[in-house]
């Protein structure tokens, strides 16, 4: 007679029905990453705060349940963690902070949660697309059955062509004209970006003027005169007769809005900005918060992203300094005030030097470096920290090597 696999035995003990945290490490050392694997996915499946009528709220099943996925999604073996995130990305009930730690794995599994999970917000989807450098997870974002204004802003600023043309082409997506100006601004001789701004359903006389005034090819030129006649008929802006296909087009409209997010900052601070209001910003900041995931290395990150006001604004959230006062001190002296910031934040002391770093570095690229290009001004930054560390004699941690080796990694 053959001899039952003790460890399917385990599995087929378990009472998935109010499964207990307890329970399951008696008996996770024996069970397979197959079973883990089923075991994940139910779980992820079942998951609901509203409990079973709807009304009674986080039951202690669910309390257990969540635990048992957040122990698992941090073991990170990727056929559980994707099996959890297949289940995650189609449950509606799916708790924030679950989505959220799936959507800041590295792999595939982010990824589905990312296009469909419902329970992330805009200011989560913003600060994904901000601080990751796996553009697969922005073309992620771009896919989403629905991606609001803010969401397109920061896409149309961080992403690769790949996501811009995801964004263009997804027809639900509600996407500014200033939106639509950052993504000229970086990608204007891109046939291919401009023809989908053409195509898309709703686009301003603003835009459509640029476009026209970009020097388009010949091919463009005729779908352009098309769309102008189009915007004219449906817009009580008086627009003038499209050319013919041969010709330029000419067509007089208010001239285009300012990118709103992120621009360059007009003053004296360095960086770039994003533009959002104080309650939007308090918002995203006290979530940060709240998932701990405002740490030493996403300020950092930032800073190396030339995000000098989200540096300034986080600081402020842990610290509870003013934002003007945090912008002062950095700016005046950082030498003597970021120390002293840091501390005040509870940040760890060893990744003092690389904030420091970064922010020398931010300040001395934003001096000599045009802004136009944010990728190359991201890695001039990069660049420029790496040689402060090594000249100051900072020897980096195994995990800070990663943070220039793999940034944006958990």
């Amino acid at each position: 007679m053959t001899t039952p696999n003790p460890s399917s035995q385990t599995f087929d003990a378990l009472n998935l029905q109010g499964l207990t945290m307890a329970d399951y490490l008696k008996v996770e050392p024996r069970l397979t990453v197959e079973q883990k694997t089923a075991l994940a996915g139910h779980l992820a499946a079942s998951l609901n705060a509203e409990g079973p009528d709807g009304r009674n709220g986080r039951t202690e099943d669910f309390v257990q349940a969540e635990s048992i996925l957040r122990l698992l999604a941090w073991n990170g073996e990727p056929p559980i963690v994707d099996a959890m995130a297949r289940a995650a990305a189609l449950n509606p009930h799916t708790p924030r902070s679950l989505a959220w730690a799936l959507a800041n794995e590295d792999d595939v599994a982010a990824e589905r949660v990312l296009e469909v999970a419902g329970a992330l917000s805009d200011a989560d989807l913003v600060s994904i697309v901000q601080s990751s450098p796996n553009l697969a997870k922005l073309q992620a974002v771009a896919r989403r059955p629905a991606v609001s204004a803010d969401v397109s802003r920061s896409l149309a600023h961080h992403g690769d062509e790949a996501t811009l043309q995801t964004l263009l082409a997804n027809t639900k997506a509600d996407i500014p004209d200033d939106a639509y100006n950052t993504a000229l601004d970086r990608f204007g001789q891109v046939d291919a970006i401009v023809e989908n701004i053409i195509d898309r359903e709703a686009v301003s006389p603003a835009i459509v003027q640029r476009v026209s005034e970009s020097g388009p090819s010949p091919q463009l030129a005729k779908k352009i005169a098309v769309k102008a006649a189009q915007t004219q008929a449906a817009s009580s802006v008086p627009l003038a007769a499209a050319a013919p296909p041969s010709a330029s087009v000419s067509i007089p409209a208010p001239a285009p809005t300012s990118p709103r997010a992120p621009v360059a900052v007009p003053a004296a601070l360095p960086g770039f900005i994003d533009e959002q209001s104080d309650a939007a910003w308090e918002t995203r900041l006290a979530q940060m918060v709240a998932d701990k995931s405002l740490n030493e290395w996403a300020l950092v990150r930032q800073l190396c992203l030339g995000n000098f006001d989200f540096f300034a604004r986080a600081l402020s959230a842990l610290t509870k300094v003013p934002k003007d006062d945090v912008i002062s001190k950095l700016l005046g002296d950082p030498s003597t005030h970021l120390p002293a910031l840091w501390k005040a934040a509870a940040l760890p002391a060893d990744w003092l030097a690389m904030a420091s770093a970064a922010l020398a570095a931010l300040v001395q690229i934003d001096r000599s470096t045009n802004k136009t290009d944010r990728d190359l001004f991201s890695k001039n930054i990069i660049n420029r920290t790496q040689a402060n560390l090594k000249s100051q004699k900072v020897v980096l941690s195994s995990l800070q090597q990663r943070f220039f080796g793999r940034p944006g990694s958990r």
